[in-house]
């Protein structure tokens, strides 16, 4: 009995010796110094494992617990497909009858541009054998698409390389009108972070005005480039040049103030580009008013065609659009802003230019989603 309070008796300590184990405890106890050991420590087998193949890393293990080395277990590989080749139309070769067709079609399309309809049908069908025939071109450009296919001149045009585009991504034809207000609603905390330069402030300021839809949609792809700098490029005749910012954004949406200079400014934009610095003519996204906050007009330059569109968004999606159908490699002063999109709006795997960036972007943006 306890003296202080004889109602309650004091449990007597309990004693290893009665109805426990002591190597349980003992067990129990190096189970979780094992456990804090692993955590805390750095361990390499003699062996790993890469694509369920058993790949020799040296002959000693290295770091602590080195008795894991036996135990070491196969790690279970994924059977989850890789999206990298999702939803694309395999190109095939096509037979000696089929291509014989092709051309007579193709002869037939050059001929009837007056009849649009029965254009866009035929287009339709023959758009993977096309296909495959531009995948054979050693070096694919806006003008030689053109001259192969020059329907595509028409004012109307875009609408065929749209068809060829959801022949071979038939599952990402709406992606950025469905992406887009998500995307840049997750872009402007970082636009807000991360643009320095006086030019890209001025831009980022509009965003705080009045801004119609598609002066926002604009401003919001004109900010791209301050985020996603080009790196110093080597030029075809070994030299070296170093795009500024203005320079990016030119040759991903080039803005013109007034009308009556947009196909004479585009032009020398693109003559610039060859004969300076000696890169092929890109597709071009172009804007058209005297203030960003009133644009009125858009459009896009592809070779020494153009075409217009009701709004800003449909034009950056044709554009898109004639790159990734055509196999047209980015414009390389701003592939930052192009691979931004292409990885993140419409899935594809991120390609080299800028690449840390946009996947730390890309991890933001997936974040807040």
């Amino acid at each position: 009995m306890n003296p202080e309070n004889p109602e309650k008796e004091v449990e007597p300590e309990k004693n290893v010796s009665e109805g426990s184990d002591p190597m349980a405890h003992e067990d129990d106890d190096n189970e979780e110094a094992e456990i804090s050991y692993e955590e805390e420590s750095w361990y390499q087998p003699t062996f790993s494992f890469v694509g369920g193949k058993k790949t020799r890393i040296g002959r000693l293990p290295k770091g602590c617990l080195y008795d894991r080395n036996c135990n070491y277990t196969i790690p279970k590989v994924s059977q989850r497909k890789s999206n990298d080749s999702e939803n694309i139309t395999p190109l095939c070769s096509p037979s000696e009858a089929e291509w014989v067709e092709y051309q007579q079609t193709k002869t037939w399309i050059r001929h009837h541009e007056d009849e649009w309809p029965a254009v866009m049908q035929k287009w339709a069908l023959t758009s993977v054998i096309r296909l495959y025939e531009i995948s054979k071109l050693e070096k694919r450009t806006c003008g030689l698409i053109l001259d192969l296919y020059p329907t595509l001149r028409s004012p109307d045009g875009y609408q065929l390389g749209q068809i060829d585009f959801d022949t071979m991504f038939p599952t990402k034809s709406s992606a950025l009108f469905e992406k887009w207000n998500s995307f840049i609603e997750s872009l402007k905390p970082i636009l807000v972070a991360d643009v320095s330069d006086k030019s890209g402030k001025t831009i980022l300021n509009q965003l705080e005005g009045e801004l119609s839809e598609d002066c926002r949609d604009a401003v919001y792809s004109m900010l791209l480039p301050y985020i996603l700098p080009c790196a110093v490029l080597t030029l075809s005749d070994k030299g070296k040049w170093k795009p500024s910012y203005i320079e990016n954004r030119n040759s991903f949406v080039y803005w013109v103030q007034s009308i009556i200079d947009l196909q004479s400014k585009v032009k020398a934009h693109h003559t610039s580009r060859s004969e300076t610095r000696g890169m092929p003519q890109c597709p071009l996204v172009i804007v058209v008013g005297p203030d960003l906050s009133k644009l009125n007009t858009f459009s896009v330059s592809f070779g020494d065609a153009f075409y217009q569109f009701p709004t800003f968004l449909k034009a950056l999606d044709i554009c898109y659009k004639f790159y990734k159908t055509y196999s047209l490699p980015f414009a390389a002063e701003c592939a930052g802003s192009w691979n931004l999109i292409n990885h993140v709006i419409y899935e594809f795997p991120v390609e080299s230019s800028c690449r840390a960036k946009i996947l730390s972007i890309s991890n933001v943006i997936s974040s807040r989603s």
